[in-house]
């Protein structure tokens, strides 16, 4: 436990964020809102996790696909509704394959249209099969019936509380309904969503119990199994189905057609061809042993596709083979007991808080933001695995918010120190420094580093004259206006103040933070600069008499930064030729009447905002070679002098004085350089050099 910071404080700052993250948990575990994303997150699972069982390959289905509709409708013209004798034939087929039962998820809640012989062929053909089931719907208002025949088929004992009571029913016609051994409801019951996770697999209806179409046929097959309804779980014999407010959760297999399944019209051939003796021509025919079949529709025109976790067109008899085959397999989902879930939330964001509250360092707190945004996923997958659901969202969110609020209290108490020393070395380093050495103290120290940077060096023109017809205050209250308003587009831009010599501005680009475009950033700076200070001219009438001018140089080179001085007091600067040389380059526009001048290597470096034009090859003092200088400009302003300007620039050049001055005098009332380059001209011309370079040699710095 680091000193300064007692028990009392641990428990005192740890608590709250627990407290409030379980608050936010619970609040997502018992809401709609809350719920509904639970959902999704239950699906994403669901769909990953998704694999068959042993067995899935004991739940076979024969589906009415829109394939089968076609041959039907095209080979036989047949519509549908098809004649019950197909049925017929179909159940006789599956009878002769061994199949174990076979139960319809299809409602014959209407006599046949062919007449009431249709009809009987199909219950006889289901009492020679025996072991099947027929549908019925059970609902809260759809159905015509409000009470069960007793000459229809008597659902198996139910020991125990009923289940869910549903006032009305849509029951099949009695003469195919006296032929089935089981009569199975085939209603489903989605989440508020829309979407179904869930089977009820026993409801109540007129004080009998009916198990679902699924369960009703392995009960078909298997008549002698009681039913009783336990905490938590219904019992068929000796098998178990976890109950979720009555229903069970389903562990879904994989997406439509994971169970084995075959098109009811490819079924018809084979019983056709069967009865004739004939070899049957369907590979599939196998899986029809000691399997137990349901038939249904996938064709979307017969209205049974349902959106479930694993696919939005999921036939509704595939639902129900589901739940068959989590039966068969007993590998139901359960709900995670919520005392276990809350546990577990607690855990969880008691320790991701004090792990906070102990070990307030950067690393420490981005670690723990990750464990609490991934630990619950996993354990939401492995329990999963392990058959328990887990609710997901609340322990993640309890996690963050408990994670979150224990950064806060840290970042209100300890950080005070860190923002008190950022709030007072703002006032005179830039705030990327600053963040710098938040983040690594190690760097207050001497030392320097070799690095690219691009200079700025700024000065007022005539500031003398204007501090000397200001007193003491005026000239500070002047100078602090016209410094932050340039600092702050300095700093914007990214750069670094360097430090302010009166009314100059060293600053630079590309230390300590790297910019690739650090050149661009200072022009575009530059003249951004000059732009504001000619809208705040009318602002400094109130210190000076004049417009308030400034001139700026700039260039980019290989410069040493870093702290810089002595053990006991050092600054965040820069050494090198090239700042030398932006700091000449700025005075070297007295010579030539211009205001922001550049580099050569500063003009190569510039993106597409800036335009640029040559103004001469200077050689500064204390240079031994000359260089290249330009003058920036935005490129939406048109200077319509360029072209005579670059003209006399090439003449001069050249040694073409005479012509060179013509040129610039054109121009020479509206341009400052053409005016400077006509008098430089004129001196040529009456004292000229031998070994003509065409290089403006500065004799001041």
């Amino acid at each position: 436990m680091k000193e300064g910071r007692p028990l009392p404080k641990i428990a005192h700052r740890t608590g709250l964020s627990l407290f409030l993250g379980c608050v936010a948990g619970l609040f997502l575990m018992l809401s709609p809102m809350g719920q509904r994303l639970e959902w999704k997150t239950f699906d994403i699972r669901a769909n990953l996790l998704a694999k068959p069982a042993a067995t899935s390959s004991e739940v076979v289905l024969i589906l009415v696909d829109q394939d089968s509709l076609d041959w039907a409708r095209q080979n036989n013209g047949l519509s549908w509704p098809w004649p019950r004798e197909i049925w017929a034939h179909i159940l006789d087929f599956c009878q002769t394959q061994g199949a174990r039962a076979v139960g319809f998820d299809i409602l014959f809640t209407e006599p046949s249209f062919y007449g009431v012989y249709d009809d009987e062929a199909f219950a006889a053909a289901s009492r020679r099969m025996e072991a099947v089931t027929g549908a019925l719907f059970l609902g809260k208002s759809t159905g015509a019936a409000t009470g069960y025949p007793e000459t229809y088929p008597a659902p198996p004992p139910f020991h125990g509380d009923p289940p869910e009571i549903r006032p009305r029913a849509a029951l099949p016609v009695p003469v195919i309904a006296t032929g089935w051994r089981l009569l199975g409801n085939v209603g489903l019951d989605p989440d508020p969503d829309g979407v179904y996770r869930n089977l009820r697999p026993f409801t109540a209806f007129d004080g009998r119990v009916f198990p679902s179409l699924g369960l009703a046929t392995w009960l078909a097959a298997h008549p002698h199994n009681p039913v009783r309804l336990e905490a938590n779980a219904v019992f068929v014999g000796e098998r178990r189905i976890p109950l979720h407010k009555g229903e069970a959760r389903l562990r879904f297999r994989g997406p439509s057609r994971t169970h084995p399944s075959i098109p009811a019209a490819t079924v018809l051939r084979a019983a056709i061809l069967e009865m004739q003796g004939r070899e049957i021509e369907l590979p599939e025919a196998g899986s029809l042993k000691n399997a137990y079949v349901l038939v249904g529709y996938s064709a979307p025109g017969l209205h049974d596709l349902t959106p479930t976790p694993v696919g939005g067109g999921y036939p509704g008899v595939e639902v129900h083979a589901t739940l068959l085959d989590n039966f068969l397999a007993q590998d139901f989902l359960e709900t995670l007991h919520p005392a276990v879930s809350f546990t577990l939330m607690l855990a969880l964001s008691g320790i991701c808080a004090l792990v906070i509250v102990l070990l307030p360092a950067t690393a420490v707190a981005l670690a723990v933001l990750a464990t609490a945004c991934i630990l619950p996923g996993m354990l939401a997958f492995f329990f999963y695995t392990s058959g328990l659901v887990l609710p997901l969202l609340p322990l993640m969110f309890s996690a963050l918010l408990s994670t979150v609020t224990a950064l806060f209290i840290n970042y209100n108490t300890e950080g005070r120190q860190k923002r008190f020393i950022k709030n007072a070395f703002s006032q005179y380093l830039s705030p990327a420094v600053i963040d710098e050495l938040l983040l690594d103290p190690g760097k207050l120290k001497l030392g320097g580093e070799k690095r690219e940077i691009t200079i700025f060096f700024s000065d007022l023109e005539g500031f003398t004259r204007i501090s000397e017809g200001l007193d003491p205050e005026s000239l500070t209250s002047f100078l602090n206006h016209y410094l932050s308003a340039m600092t702050d587009i300095i700093l914007h831009s990214g750069g670094t103040v360097d430090k302010y010599e009166g009314d100059a501005i060293i600053a630079f680009w590309n230390a300590p933070l790297s910019f690739p475009d650090h050149a661009d950033r200072a022009v575009q700076a530059a003249l951004r600069c000059q732009d504001t200070l000619a809208s705040m001219s009318h602002e400094l009438r109130r210190w000076t008499e004049k417009p308030v001018r400034m001139r700026i140089g700039i260039n980019t080179g290989p410069a040493v930064v870093g702290n810089l001085g002595s053990k006991k007091r050092f600054d965040y600067t820069m050494l090198g030729d090239a700042v030398n040389l932006a700091a000449r380059l700025e005075g070297v526009n007295k010579v030539f009447g211009t205001y922001t001048l550049i580099s050569e290597s500063t003009a190569l470096a510039l993106g597409p905002g800036i335009d640029t034009r040559e103004l001469a090859r200077v050689l500064v003092v204390g240079k031994e070679y000359p260089i290249r200088i330009f003058e920036p400009f935005w490129s939406r302003l048109h200077q319509n002098h360029d072209e005579p300007f670059a003209r006399g620039l090439a003449l001069f050049y050249a040694g073409d004085l005479q012509r060179a001055m013509e040129t610039f005098q054109s121009i020479g009332e509206t341009d400052a350089p053409a005016r400077a380059y006509v008098g430089k001209c004129q001196a040529l011309l009456k004292n000229p050099q031998e070994n003509w370079e065409g290089v403006w040699v500065m004799d001041q710095k």
